[in-house]
């Protein structure tokens, strides 16, 4: 059994995954993996605590780009196959700033991120200069 390491701060969510349930995409925090034996066969299994489905008016007006989910904790624990998850996504904090500047974190309120970074990482490729005989590429973009 493999558990990830708690942070006493809680800052973000550690290990959050995307993952299919009945061809619906669910968001979830990975609390540990284990391997479970029927016979011959051995099945790499997740517990997860599934997020609640996305606020809906939010969604709604957002033109379904920003999921606002709650997270749910132990009151919606599952075992699922890792076969299911496809990939692993943040979901950062939904703070508040008041009017005199302060800032207000909720303890359950959170909004996905995908993708985290990748973005900026595909724009910032270097340009490699060619260092063979002269050709008509003229060097090699790396990402």
């Amino acid at each position: 059994m493999w558990m990830e390491s708690r942070s006493r701060q809680k800052l973000r969510k550690t290990c959050i995954i995307k993952f299919y349930d009945e061809s619906k995409s669910n968001f979830a925090e990975v609390q540990y993996y284990f391997h479970l034996r029927f016979g011959d066969i051995v099945h790499t299994l997740a517990v997860i605590s599934v997020f609640s489905p996305p606020d809906p008016i939010l969604l709604e007006k957002s033109s379904s780009t920003v999921y606002a989910c709650s997270y749910l904790g132990t009151r919606s624990l599952k075992v699922i196959d890792v076969c299911q998850i496809k990939s692993v996504v943040a979901m950062i904090p939904d703070f508040e700033v008041t009017a005199a500047g302060v800032i207000q974190m909720p303890t359950d309120k959170y909004f996905l991120v995908e993708k985290l970074g990748l973005d900026i990482t595909v724009l910032l490729g270097e340009k490699e200069e060619d260092e063979g005989p002269d050709n008509d590429e003229g060097g090699t973009f790396i990402n």
